[in-house]
């Protein structure tokens, strides 16, 4: 699902300013976070990841996700060059 580096260089990537207001749909989030869409599904319906909904749809927003990835990256550690 996540790779260490990739994970990370698509958080810092982010530009705050369009990830500030930024909100996904299911399609979005699943492509954003590399897995599938019945992987977001799974985890709206087990409450482990941050959702909204708008009427009937599941949306997120950006900035959640990204808190919500840094915070469950099972120990992936950033390899950085000194």
């Amino acid at each position: 699902m996540f790779s260490g580096d990739d994970i990370f260089e698509k958080i810092d990537s982010s530009d705050s300013s369009q990830t500030e207001n930024s909100i996904l749909n299911v399609d979005e989030a699943a492509d954003f976070m590399r897995c599938s869409r019945a992987s977001v599904y799974n985890r709206v319906r087990n409450g482990t990841i941050p959702y909204n909904r708008n009427g009937g749809r599941v949306v997120f927003w950006k900035p959640d996700i990204i808190d919500w990835m840094k915070q469950n990256s099972c120990g992936l550690v950033r390899n950085k060059e000194t």
